[in-house]
């Protein structure tokens, strides 16, 4: 294990992001848990979750899809299903029939993609309630099968209405790039942001809402390229549609993925470091949404395997976690400092894109 003054200074800077947790699927399809503070990671069950799909956290439970699936007696049939861990008692439970599942805007709700991904259940994210079934609109799907939710306007009874970011056909997307639209689960329309990059994880990198607002900040690809090779990003309000597109600070575009800082001020990002054509070695780097300037952090240096690398802010918002195939990074955005994260009995480098923070709680 690292020596004591090592793991201190390598430690996350806020108490919120200490006392955190990470979780993460690894090859062998073991759920891990570690503890951001102490390093200490344990392995907490076996899942058969794919590893290029983030795990979900809500209210002290995780949550993944079992790719394996198991016989449904409600469905009368097979089906993929999502399976739950509560972290209090360890204990894994069946939750929902279920292709893939994300958390709505303000993290009330899970929303759980079935049949296909052209429909949709709604289940309150603490515990018992009444599922809501949606149905998309005809010619749209969840891009890349992962959903993203946003605020859409005021809902009736205060509080935001949810959308979720849809794609055109996909089959569509080597020709035409995909559409990409918000379909208001209040009024059923979508509104059309434009054609995004036709990459295999859909062209959208993350979503912020402020607490309680009924817009959001959507950071995406769009189809300005010949996706992977030098690719702008652009940052959109789901209210207004107006839009910021970052240049990357290296002549050769962005790779896909990234995250919004907890209070929306900044976005992580990566840059490529060679032409290339996806893949090879990316920078992170630390853009402002109110200005667009953008900031490399010079340590934080990955090699990925397809054009998509993975970061996860810490609660707080003072540090964040990033890494591809080779590494994992602990970095802190105000001095861009950037240090290993190595868990003591676990592998380097092995996080991965499948990993979730969870706040203390």
């Amino acid at each position: 294990g690292p020596r004591p003054h090592t793991a201190r200074s390598a430690g996350p800077g806020s108490k919120a992001g200490r006392a955190a947790l990470v979780a993460w699927v690894d090859g062998n399809s073991l759920l891990h848990v570690g503890k951001l503070g102490s390093r200490i990671q344990r392995v907490v069950a076996k899942a058969d979750a794919a590893l290029a799909t983030p795990l979900v956290q809500s209210g002290g439970r995780i949550y993944w899809v079992d790719t394996a699936g198991t016989y449904v007696p409600s469905l009368g049939h097979w089906s993929q299903v999502v399976q739950e861990l509560d972290l209090a008692t360890g204990k894994v439970a069946m939750f929902q029939p279920g292709q893939w599942i994300f958390p709505s805007a303000d993290g009330h709700e899970l929303y759980l993609s079935q049949i296909d991904n052209e429909s949709l259940i709604e289940v309150p994210a603490a515990g018992p309630g009444e599922p809501r079934h949606l149905t998309l609109p005809a010619g749209w799907y969840l891009p890349g099968g992962i959903g993203t939710a946003v605020a859409d306007g005021a809902a009736a009874g205060g509080g935001a209405a949810s959308g979720i970011v849809l794609q055109s056909d996909p089959e569509l997307g080597i020709r035409h790039p995909p559409v990409i639209g918000i379909w208001s689960t209040r009024t059923g329309r979508v509104k059309v942001l434009g054609r995004g990059v036709g990459a295999d994880s859909g062209a959208v990198i993350g979503a912020y809402t402020p607490p309680g607002a009924s817009h959001s900040m959507l950071a995406w690809m769009p189809a300005t390229c010949h996706y992977p090779v030098n690719c702008a990003i652009r940052i959109t309000s789901t209210s207004t549609l107006a839009s910021r597109t970052l240049r990357s600070p290296l002549p050769y575009g962005f790779a896909l993925g990234g995250a919004f800082s907890p209070d929306g001020s900044q976005l992580a990002v990566f840059v490529n470091r060679s032409p290339g054509t996806g893949g090879g070695r990316v920078q992170l780097a630390i853009v402002s949404t109110r200005t667009g300037a953008t900031r490399l952090v010079p340590g934080a240096s990955f090699v990925i395997g397809e054009d998509v690398a993975w970061a996860r802010w810490l609660p707080g918002g003072k540090q964040l976690i990033a890494g591809g195939v080779d590494r994992d990074d602990i970095i802190t955005p105000a001095t861009l400092a950037a240090r290993p994260l190595r868990f003591r009995h676990s592998a380097g480098g092995d996080i991965g894109y499948s990993a979730v923070v969870i706040p203390p709680r």
